[in-house]
């Protein structure tokens, strides 16, 4: 199996809990000529009537103008970490377990499978924490499924 992990700059900004606002923030943002690989919208638990959106990337002065001017700015926590590699059965499983039992807590995580690939998306509390995630990831991918 193989696998690729990377750190997503995630930017994000509060927006009042309707989607005209979101499409006007993802306007500018395609205007700015962005490619958007992760676009999440989540909402506000301790602000009813709001949502956090987040994307990324946000590359180049361009874009990062269009983002500022949006009101989006760029987050340090929580981490999100990029997971694409070949999908097997029980692949979820076995990484989640290897990260629990390393006492890896996980903010959230998302995945998704696509035919023979699986890309996810999973946001640990800490640098520290992606990184030793990482670690064990590789190590999963020698290891032959049960």
């Amino acid at each position: 199996m193989s696998f690729k992990m990377d750190r997503v700059h995630i930017w994000s900004v509060e927006v009042p809990d309707n989607s005209n606002k979101i499409v006007e923030i993802l306007g500018k943002l395609d205007d700015a000529n962005a490619d958007l690989e992760y676009v999440e919208t989540e909402k506000c638990p301790d602000n009813p009537g709001c949502s956090l959106l987040c994307v990324a990337p946000i590359v180049g002065a361009e874009q990062m103008e269009a983002a500022r001017e949006a009101g989006l700015h760029e987050v340090q926590n929580p981490v999100v970490m990029r997971v694409v590699g070949d999908d097997t059965a029980g692949l979820a499983h076995r990484i989640k377990h290897a990260w629990a039992q390393a006492g890896i807590h996980l903010h959230s995580a998302m995945m998704t499978s696509v035919g023979e690939k699986f890309v996810g998306y999973i946001t640990f509390d800490t640098v520290d924490d992606g990184n030793r995630a990482a670690i064990i990831l590789a190590e999963v991918g020698i290891q032959q499924p049960a």
